[in-house]
């Protein structure tokens, strides 16, 4: 069974934590706001186990070998930017990675998915505006 976390951070105030598991998903933000406060939003909703296969395939389709440490560009101009720090288990194994200004398809697959299944505060940042 694929189980997914991801941690999405910037410098100066998001922090947004998804997790994906047998039946359910969850959203949790943290971030903090222009008038320099912060409140914890959630979000959680069961998943089927037919949309559960639809979210993770891009996941499933992967050896967990063949992820990368990180996806990040050559040069970096700035690590203020949002992040994601993705955690997959499948069944007994684990991989870890790091996204950061990188387009990476099996990860691009998920979001578009995920945030089909959320309300728009909380679905995950990761558009071609992202990239540039």
């Amino acid at each position: 069974m694929t189980l997914l976390r991801i941690d999405a951070r910037a410098y100066l105030g998001t922090e947004m934590h998804y997790t994906v598991t047998a039946d359910s998903l969850h959203v949790v933000d943290r971030s903090w706001y222009q008038d320099d406060t912060t409140s914890t939003r959630t979000y959680a909703r069961k998943l089927t186990a037919k949309e559960r296969d639809w979210l993770l395939a891009s996941f499933d389709q992967l050896y967990l070998s063949s992820i990368q440490d990180k996806y990040e560009p050559a040069s970096i101009s700035s690590l203020h930017e949002l992040s994601y720090h993705v955690v997959l288990y499948k069944g007994k194994f684990l991989r870890v990675t790091d996204i950061y200004k990188q387009w990476v398809k099996f990860f691009d697959t998920f979001v578009q998915r995920f945030n089909r299944l959320v309300p728009t505060p909380y679905q995950i940042y990761y558009t071609a505006e992202y990239f540039e």
